[in-house]
């Protein structure tokens, strides 16, 4: 496989650019917003690394949260991290592709950011016919 230094430049800059995201977001811990990092249009869905603080077990204890997801581009709606902003799923069987990881504060590692670009490689050859 011959690799195009155009796609790897493309590639590291969109590494860099997730890893400035997540660390804007994890210095605002008190942001309730959605931080999120457009990947590509197909078939009239916008993708994206979408991030929020979520408190899923109601303690008031807010931690930050990562996933590769999508939403109609007619949407105007970016804001609701868990409404807004769809995971991909297998319409016959109804499984999610879940790809949401926490994202520690205290430990960040560019490994996450390498885990959700991993996972937008997988999920954009299923969905494009590229």
């Amino acid at each position: 496989m011959i690799l195009n230094l155009k796609d790897i430049n493309k590639k590291t800059k969109l590494r860099d650019d997730l890893i400035a995201l997540i660390h804007e977001a994890l210095s605002k811990p008190n942001d309730i917003g959605t931080w999120y990092l457009e990947l590509d249009v197909i078939n009239g869905n916008r993708w994206a690394i979408a991030l929020s603080w979520m408190d899923y077990d109601n303690t008031n204890d807010y931690e930050l949260y990562a996933k590769v997801a999508y939403q109609p581009t007619n949407s105007m709606m970016q804001c609701d991290y868990d409404i807004d902003w769809i995971m991909p799923y297998d319409e016959g069987s109804g499984c999610v592709n879940d790809t949401e990881i926490w994202i520690s504060n205290k430990d960040f590692d560019e490994d996450y950011a390498d885990w959700l670009l991993e996972q937008w490689e997988m999920i954009r050859k299923e969905i494009s016919n590229d």
